[in-house]
């Protein structure tokens, strides 16, 4: 005799024959020519539901009208797949069929009306149609739930497969995949609440292969966690069991796969609800759809036009595409998290080492070959000012994310408009960002704070014992901002400020070291251009010179040499159309790597022993410096010339005397006086075998 266990997973499965039959492929079918026979009021009874058939009639069946009515109550011998292959018909027609159960604290009852089932043969089907299906339901807050399907079709659907996969534990890890249905479809699926409403259809799959999981589904369903009541929370069994639950929930998503799914509209719309506050609002997807889903990795997803309209705002998103995402062994990490839940109540004990590690082990085990979200959106209203804000994103895209390494992390085309202004980016990236050693760095971290639960002789988080992230470039191109800034607490007279800036190209190339110092670091700075505010005092000068605006290019390379403790600074200048430029070189001696790291005094006192030991600037003048001679002079009441000479004085004293008076700084001083003189170019070169310090001359 069969188990009542297994009887009970025997009756879903013959109840889903005639309900959703999933599964499949092509049958030889050997059917007895008997005519139809009748079969009435067969009842089964599942555990957490019961099916309920008034009459079936059954065309050229190989058993009797007793035998079928027996096998479907689960009253025969052997496995529920020898069961099954026991019966063979060319056709089974319900006219209705009910099904009743509470599942997690859920009340509910569907009903199928027209079902056919044809070509039902060792074990295996040739196709079902379900004309119409409606379900009612009572959800734990009291609310009434409905459903209405129609249009539901399956083919090539084995039985006996899912038979094995929903009753029987897996023999093996990793055991192969059987077909079970070939082809699927729902023509629509239509959900009813007081103030939502949620139309799907048509929906179809094809391809869909299982094999069974370490705990049955049978087995896994019985163990379903209660849902606590509203603002209570679990105890620690109940967590226990919400952990073992989801953790074996993980395996179904290894134990399946799909050749392709599509799903056509979706449609939400909420009513509103006035005791939360929450207001109406609208949301539909034209096409979702998934490719090659095997062994918890999908080949690709899709998902296109989606649309939310509220009263106050609106988003659009063109496409959401997903290529080539792996996350087998995260979710064996995640497994490890949710089994590690109940021990994480107990606050007197650190988290158990197992659940550290699994937490930083899903950043490393996920695989990602591309994601890309385009044409994205935005348009709300500021619940501050009531003002609208326009919020417009052309694509965003992650490619290449395995082993915590990101290939590339792009942004192109994004503006942002409000009532005030505006802000365009044209593109962005963020490339080569790796950042496993910094994880195997908190893995370290964590470990020692396990093992010390009082805090005694724990490390502090700091960048000292911490491994950085590394990065091969970030940039941006084509970025501008125009708006104004409200008026100042200070001085509410001047008005707003007017805001207007825009940027070439930015990049940053940092070649990290250990501690997260750049070794090499190459930064680029191409026209940034900023208009000058027409009523700030620290640019009047600039302004009275007749700048208008200042439009700037910069690079600098530089690096630590962490043997030598040296800072070196290969190439540093600065550039502005119609300015001029001045370009810096030079190395910076007995620079340790305390003065990156710790607090202000441990930084400040090893950079008190830092020595310049070479420099080079080159000041290349164009026309800014006569420029502010003229409008100083203008401002003072002076000449020109007699603003040169004071300048020129003033250099001739004051270098000198800042420096100590020796012979290189008399030098230096005749250098700047000549170029005051003439203002075309200044070129300065310095070096000194022991290096020039805070408390040093030259040697």
């Amino acid at each position: 005799m069969m188990r009542p266990s297994l009887r009970r997973a025997h009756r879903v499965l013959l109840t889903a024959a005639a309900a959703l039959a999933i599964g499949g492929v092509a049958i030889a079918p050997g059917y007895a020519d008997s005519g139809t026979i009748g079969v009435d009021d067969v009842v089964l009874d599942l555990g957490l539901g019961k099916y309920h058939i008034k009459h079936m009639d059954v065309t050229d069946a190989n058993l009797g009208a007793a035998e079928i009515k027996a096998l479907f109550a689960g009253a025969g011998a052997g496995s529920m797949a020898g069961q099954i292959m026991k019966l063979s018909a060319k056709s089974i027609v319900i006219p209705e069929m009910d099904f009743e159960q509470t599942f997690a604290g859920i009340e509910q009852k569907l009903v199928y009306r027209d079902s056919k089932l044809t070509g039902l043969a060792n074990g295996k089907l040739a196709s079902f149609d379900i004309a119409s299906g409606a379900l009612t339901s009572k959800l734990p807050d009291g609310k009434d739930m409905s459903a209405e399907l129609r249009g539901l079709h399956g083919a090539d659907i084995d039985f006996a497969a899912l038979a094995r996969m929903m009753t029987e534990p897996a023999k093996a890890a990793g055991a192969p995949l059987l077909p079970l249905y070939g082809e699927s479809s729902i023509e629509s699926y239509l959900i009813k609440l007081p103030n939502l409403e949620i139309s799907v259809g048509p929906i179809s799959a094809k391809g869909i292969k299982g094999r069974p999981l370490k705990v049955p589904f049978t087995e896994l369903f019985a163990k379903f966690p209660k849902t606590p009541k509203t603002g209570a929370k679990p105890s620690p069994e109940e967590m226990k069991i919400l952990g073992e639950f989801m953790a074996s929930m993980f395996d179904v998503y290894g134990a399946v796969s799909v050749a392709s799914t599509d799903i056509g509209p979706i449609r939400i719309s909420f009513a509103g609800d006035p005791a939360t506050g929450v207001e109406p609002f609208g949301v539909t997807l034209k096409h979702a759809s998934l490719k090659d889903y095997a062994d918890s990795r999908i080949g690709e997803f899709s998902a296109e036009g989606l649309d939310i309209k509220a009263a106050k705002a609106t988003i659009h998103m063109g496409a959401y595409r997903l290529y080539d995402y792996d996350f087998k062994a995260a979710l064996a990490n995640l497994a490890t998290i949710m089994k590690s839940l109940p021990t994480l109540e107990d606050k007197t004990q650190p988290p158990p080492p197992e659940f550290l590690k699994a937490v930083l082990e899903v950043y490393t085990s996920i695989s990602l070959g591309k994601f890309e979200l385009s044409d994205l959106t935005f348009d709300v209203e500021d619940s501050a000012t009531g003002k609208p804000v326009s919020v417009a994103l052309g694509r965003f895209a992650i490619s290449d994310f395995k082993n915590a390494h990101i290939g590339e992390i792009a942004l192109d085309g994004i503006d942002v408009k409000t009532a005030d202004g505006k802000v365009h980016l044209g593109k962005s990236a963020l490339r080569g960002f790796d950042f496993k050693d910094l994880l195997a760095s908190f893995g370290d971290l964590m470990g020692k704070f396990s093992t010390n639960p009082d805090g005694d002789g724990a490390p502090q988080l700091s960048p000292a014992n911490l491994k950085m992230p590394k990065l091969e470039e970030f940039r941006i191109e084509d970025a501008s901002v125009d708006a104004m800034t409200p008026a100042s607490e200070e001085t509410p007279e001047a008005g707003p400020t007017p805001v207007k800036a825009s940027l070439g190209v930015f990049s940053l190339k940092p070649d990290l070291g250990p501690q997260g110092v750049p070794r090499q670091l190459t930064l680029v700075l191409d026209h940034l251009k900023v208009a000058l505010p027409p009523n700030d005092p620290n640019v009047a000068i600039a302004r009275a010179a007749g700048v208008e605006d200042v439009d700037l290019s910069s690079k600098i390379e530089a690096g630590w040499d962490d043997v030598a403790q040296q800072l070196k600074i290969g190439g540093l200048s600065v550039s502005g159309e119609g300015l001029g430029k001045v370009s810096v070189s030079g190395v910076i001696g007995n620079v340790p790597k305390e003065a990156f790291f710790g607090d202000e005094f441990v930084r400040q006192a090893a950079l008190l022993g830092a020595v310049l030991k070479s420099a080079e600037i080159r000041i290349e003048n164009t026309s800014l410096m006569q420029k502010i001679i003229t409008a100083e002079a203008k401002t003072s009441g002076q000449s020109e010339g007699e603003m040169k000479s004071m300048l020129i004085a003033g250099a001739a004293v004051g270098i000198p005397a800042m420096l100590g008076n020796s012979p290189a700084s008399k030098a230096l001083a005749n250098a700047v006086a000549k170029f005051l003189a003439d203002p075309k170019t200044l070129h300065i070169t310095a070096s000194s075998k022991d290096g020039v310090g805070a408390g040093g001359g030259a040697g």
